[in-house]
């Protein structure tokens, strides 16, 4: 038998998948109209957060202030944008289905961002079992600074141990104990921004202690370890 070749689709899911037979078999015609057009929507909302990441990183990376607060506005900017890195023609037209607080959210952490003059998409890293990568960061050396800023685009409430995690990374990797340095974190979600400034050491360190003793037990078990 010679298949057709549906190498692209590998690692995707349908919305009317074999898997989930035993649930759509069941719908009826309302159903379909309802469950079947939520479901869609909620498949395009994390490569849509991907997609609306590199907008803003774009942006933040090139300098440029969105200056505009009409949603017509900045929603034509991401299509087009989209269009020109040849994201699929789905999620061009998913950019204009989002909640306003979507955009607002987007606006007020680029903006804020450049303002910061952060840098998008940094990765820290302490060994092989954990690294991550920053939405946006900063550190200036002269005044001991770092910020951390994360972008949420999704309804899953964010947590700020997140940042603080990566605070603690860029502790343990860059060698600065919590005490010398001073750490704020800011989650941008929901069209406002949740801060925490003059963070205390020891709302790090037990992040750091985490850290080290959870790579510790993880390469001595890849050694052969018990």
């Amino acid at each position: 038998m010679n298949w057709n070749d549906h190498s692209k689709l590998k690692d995707q899911h349908a919305i009317l998948s074999p898997s989930s037979a035993v649930t759509w078999m069941n719908y009826s015609k309302e159903d379909i109209g309802n469950k079947l057009l939520t479901k869609y929507y909620a498949s395009l909302r994390t490569p849509m957060g991907t997609a609306l990441h590199d907008f803003a990183a774009t942006n933040i990376s090139l300098r440029e202030k969105i200056s505009t607060k009409s949603p017509k506005s900045l929603i034509h900017m991401i299509r087009l944008f989209l269009k020109a890195k040849e994201y699929p023609e789905s999620l061009i037209n998913f950019a204009s289905m989002l909640p306003e607080q979507v955009y607002q959210t987007l606006v007020l952490y680029i903006n804020d961002c450049i303002g910061f003059r952060m840098d998008p998409e940094v990765i820290l890293q302490y060994t092989e079992n954990c690294f991550g990568t920053t939405d946006a960061i900063n550190f200036n050396p002269d005044t001991r600074m770092l910020r951390i800023s994360d972008l949420k685009t999704g309804d899953t409430p964010g947590h700020m141990e997140q940042l603080l995690a990566y605070a603690a990374l860029f502790c343990l990797e860059y060698h600065f104990k919590p005490g010398e340095i001073k750490v704020e974190t800011r989650l941008y979600q929901y069209g406002d921004v949740t801060e925490m400034v003059d963070i205390p050491p020891s709302a790090i360190v037990p992040f750091m202690d985490q850290i080290v003793l959870s790579d510790k037990y993880l390469t001595s078990i890849k050694q052969g370890g018990n």
